[in-house]
């Protein structure tokens, strides 16, 4: 490798005498580009982390809320005789019928989008590349 490498520094330095002979491996080039990719992915599952505990704060925070607004409504209920999972049932209908609209719109969206890309023409795809 390095005789190789040194034939070429001799050829280079009879062809073009007076200039500097610099060189850079290709794999050293890739190693490069995609550390930044790989720091970008890094950085991104990191921030939706983040996102995703921001939410499930905002989410406790509007359930504490809902409950204790609704407190005299819970104590009249445990008095008259409901019980636990009943309650918890009552406070969380809410929430679940939001988070089940929010998984039928997702669910929804990837459909088509799986659909539509089950539909595609391959040839179209294959000349593009």
């Amino acid at each position: 490798m390095y005789q190789f490498l040194a034939g070429i520094r001799a050829a280079y330095m009879r062809f073009n005498p007076g200039m500097t002979f610099g060189y850079a491996y290709l794999d050293d080039d890739y190693t490069h580009w995609y550390a930044t990719e790989i720091r970008v992915g890094v950085l991104s599952r990191y921030f939706a982390g983040l996102a995703i505990l921001i939410s499930c704060l905002g989410l406790f925070g509007l359930a504490a809320f809902t409950a204790q607004k609704r407190k005299k409504e819970i104590g009249i209920r445990k008095v008259v005789g409901a019980s636990t999972i009943r309650v918890a049932y009552l406070l969380s209908r809410d929430f679940l019928v939001l988070v089940l609209v929010a998984i039928g719109i997702t669910l929804a969206t990837i459909s088509f989008q799986a659909v539509k890309a089950a539909m595609a023409n391959p040839a179209g795809s294959l000349r593009s590349e």
